[in-house]
């Protein structure tokens, strides 16, 4: 039956029908006189729609027909056989176009700053009740690329009784004093190719055998630009460290904690992730 059939036009003389709405059940009366009789003389309770019903629909759309539903159905077709096809292409090409459909399905991403630490911080100690001369070396291989913003540094060394003369008593054996000559911390970023080898000149070095107040150093790419690769970060000590339960425990440490920052994206889909910038390209 129409979306609105002559008994509703009967019972509801006040709807405003379209042109196109009207012609078109004009035409079903003309050609079809008997089926429409035949449901004229239905029963009243059995064809009859309420009048608000009717008039409802005819307002939302008086075209008679879903336009928004129609374009919502033809961009889903449209998207899925481009999905299908390009799952039946070969390799490469396929991953592509179906990364391209996925990316064009999400909102507009926020960019973000995120950023990546490494900590090569070391305390030296030793549980005998004797000071221990000890060596350390640590190393951290760095991803660095075209994308890094910031490259921040903070260095601290503490090296108790560094002023040995002034602070040391009498009774402090010589060769304990020897042992605290020969302490040292050296660290250094360098450069290096895509398999941490290669290295060029450090871009940061610092060596000291005293303590060595907290220093930040920002490497800037602006200022700078940061060569691509896996870059190297060493830490290399020599110190003393001592627990006695007396006051006169002590223990040499540095701070060596690296911060490097990149751009990332962040979609609306999923805003608590943020993906670095340089994986979409």
């Amino acid at each position: 039956r129409p979306a609105t059939s002559p008994s509703r036009m009967k019972h509801c003389p006040n709807l405003n029908l379209s042109p196109n709405l009207s012609l078109s059940l004009n035409l079903s009366l003309n050609l079809s006189p008997n089926r429409t009789r035949v449901g004229m003389k239905r029963k009243r309770h059995r064809v009859a729609v309420p009048c608000a019903d009717a008039r409802r629909k005819i307002e939302t759309n008086p075209t008679g027909g879903d336009v928004l539903s129609h374009l919502r159905r033809k961009t889903l077709g449209a998207v899925l056989s481009l999905l299908f096809v390009s799952i039946a292409m070969p390799g490469c090409l396929s991953l592509v176009l179906g990364r391209e459909l996925m990316e064009g399905a999400r909102g507009e991403p926020e960019v973000r700053d995120t950023t990546l630490a490494y900590d090569l911080s070391h305390t030296f100690l030793t549980d005998a009740t004797t000071p221990d001369q000890v060596h350390e070396t640590k190393t951290e291989k760095v991803p660095i690329d075209h994308t890094v913003q910031l490259i921040i540094i903070n260095f601290q060394v503490s090296m108790h009784y560094d002023d040995i003369d002034d602070v040391v008593p009498d009774f402090v054996p010589s060769s304990f004093l020897d042992q605290m000559d020969q302490r040292y911390v050296e660290v250094s970023l360098r450069p290096c190719d895509s398999n941490g080898a290669n290295c060029g000149a450090a871009v940061y070095y610092e060596r000291t055998n005293k303590s060595f107040a907290q220093n930040r150093t920002v490497l800037n790419a602006d200022e700078m630009p940061f060569i691509d690769g896996m870059w190297r970060l060493d830490a290399e000590g020599q110190g003393v460290g001592i627990e006695t339960g007396t006051p006169l425990d002590f223990q040499d440490s540095w701070t060596l904690r690296v911060t490097v920052i990149r751009p990332c994206l962040a979609f609306p889909e999923s805003p608590e992730v943020c993906t670095p910038s340089v994986e979409f390209e």
